[in-house]
This record gives structure tokens, C-alpha cells and sequence, in this order.
């Protein structure tokens, strides 16, 4: 009898465990998210330029931007309408390499991202800075303390006769 109560209690516990998983229909949307005061808490943009040798890609050129620690940059989100300013300064450290040659550290502040418009759909989310200026990221991560942002991109263009091809990766994360 003892066993069958023990089996009992295993299978209720089970039970209510499995009930107690997530429940996708509180998934956050990054519309509804968004809006309140963020900091940037991180940038990483990852370049890399590869030209055509002997009909083979080689990379010729990258530069890996992070965020320095000093930065104090953070942006104010509101709905109806949809804008976002800023205030602070991002401090950035750019390094490098060209030909396979390191470059020294460059470290830069600027301020942060000035103001616009946004527009949210699905995890995508769409800047237009007031200087004409358009920006599409993909959200990676959405809860209501952290946003991650991402974007690849893809450019070639024809520099002195020769393609080059420039592949951007970034992340913004913000935190609140």
C-alpha cells in the first residue's frame, strides 16, 4: 500500500510540475515593452571586409567596436506618439586589423543616439533618427529589464576596380 501512495504522490508531483511550465501567451512584445527609460549597457559591432584572391575570399580588414565602461548613454522610449531621445555619451573602443597588421586601440565619445521615432513589429524594431537617418534591429532577447538588439548586414561595393564585400554583425543591449 505504501508504494501506491508514494507512486501517487510522484505522479501529482509531475503533474503539477508540467502545469507549471511557460505559458507562451505571456511572452512580451517589444512594442508593449519598450516604452520607459533604458541604458545601454552594451555594444558589440564586429566588421569584417574580405576582397576576392585567386577567386577566394580573404579578409583584408576588421574592427571590433565595444563599449567602454565610462559610457553613461541611455534612452527614453514613449507610445503615442512613438519617439525616443537620448542623453548621456557612449564611449566606444574600436581595435583592429588591416592586412593582418593589429591596430592600436581607438577609444572615442560621441553622444548617444540623438532622437526619433520607432516602430515595433513582431521582433523587429525600426529607428528613424530626426536626420533622415534609418535604423532596422531584430530583437534577440525581450523581458522587462533587458532588451538585446541585433543586426547583420551585408555590403559590397567596388573600391579602386576591386570588390570588397563588408560584413557588419552588432548587439545593443539595453537594461533597466
Amino acid at each position: 500500500m505504501s508504494r501506491f501512495f508514494t507512486s501517487l504522490i510522484i505522479g501529482l508531483a509531475l503533474i503539477m510540475f508540467s502545469a507549471c511550465g511557460d505559458d507562451d501567451s505571456d511572452t512580451l512584445s517589444l512594442a508593449d515593452t519598450l516604452p520607459g527609460t533604458w541604458t545601454i549597457s552594451a555594444i558589440n559591432i564586429e566588421a569584417s571586409t574580405t576582397t576576392p584572391v585567386l577567386g577566394q575570399p580573404v579578409e583584408v580588414a576588421s574592427a571590433t567596436t565595444t563599449l567602454a565602461n565610462s559610457s553613461d548613454a541611455q534612452l527614453t522610449f514613449t507610445s503615442n506618439p512613438n519617439n525616443y531621445s537620448s542623453t548621456g555619451n557612449l564611449t566606444v573602443i574600436i581595435t583592429g586589423e588591416i592586412g593582418g597588421v593589429g591596430l592600436q586601440p581607438v577609444t572615442e565619445s560621441f553622444p548617444a543616439f540623438g532622437g526619433g521615432t520607432w516602430s515595433a513589429s513582431g521582433d523587429m524594431m525600426t529607428f528613424n533618427e530626426n536626420l533622415g537617418e534609418s535604423l532596422t534591429l531584430t530583437a534577440q532577447e525581450i523581458s522587462s529589464s533587458l532588451i538585446v538588439l541585433v543586426s547583420q548586414e551585408t555590403e559590397t561595393e567596388m573600391v579602386g576596380g576591386v570588390e570588397e564585400t563588408t560584413t557588419t554583425n552588432s548587439e545593443i543591449r539595453f537594461t533597466r
